[in-house]
């Protein structure tokens, strides 16, 4: 039985869908283009936004897609929870001096990769690039956590979090 038919049946406020997005690494016969693609809900129809590891494989242009899309369908005073890996001056230090895992070798300016053959296998943000976008698509910022994978000494859990909301 899969998760989403195991958590679905003994909460049937739950429901799944599959959102078939194009992903060189993940799922490269996906149909659509996620910077295209459009959530199957109506404006305003949920409290609570929740993804992991989501964006951690997601280009710029897709993140920017799901960000406003997440705010389209939040209500008002609804939040968002999202794990990224963020850029900032703490990390860029704990990369250079070799404490990171992964190591985010490649600069594209807002986001940096693991590697350069197939870029979307891991995605770093520039923080306030991801900043800029909760702010123009009107979520507000409450709370960072900042995770372990640059080899950070205080952490939450493994990557980055960032809570939101409208």
């Amino acid at each position: 039985m899969t998760g989403a038919k195991k958590i679905s049946r003994e909460y049937p406020s739950f429901r799944f869908e599959l959102a078939d997005a194009f992903n060189e690494y993940y799922n490269p016969k996906g149909r659509f283009a996620p910077s295209e693609y459009v959530f199957p809900y109506g404006d305003g129809s949920f409290d609570f936004v929740f993804g992991k590891s989501l964006f951690t494989q997601m280009l710029p242009l897709d993140v920017e897609n799901y960000i406003g899309n997440v705010a389209r369908v939040l209500k008002k005073g609804g939040s968002c929870f999202f794990s990224f890996f963020l850029i900032n001056d703490e990390s860029l230090v704990l990369m250079k001096d070799g404490k990171s895992d992964p190591v985010f070798r490649y600069d594209f300016g807002t986001y940096r990769t693991k590697t350069d053959k197939v870029v979307e296998a891991a995605v770093a943000y520039n923080e306030n690039f991801l900043l800029s976008l909760y702010k123009k698509y009107g979520l507000s910022i409450k709370s960072i956590s900042y995770g372990s994978w640059c080899g950070r000494q205080n952490f939450l859990t493994y990557q980055d979090i960032i809570v939101a909301s409208k």
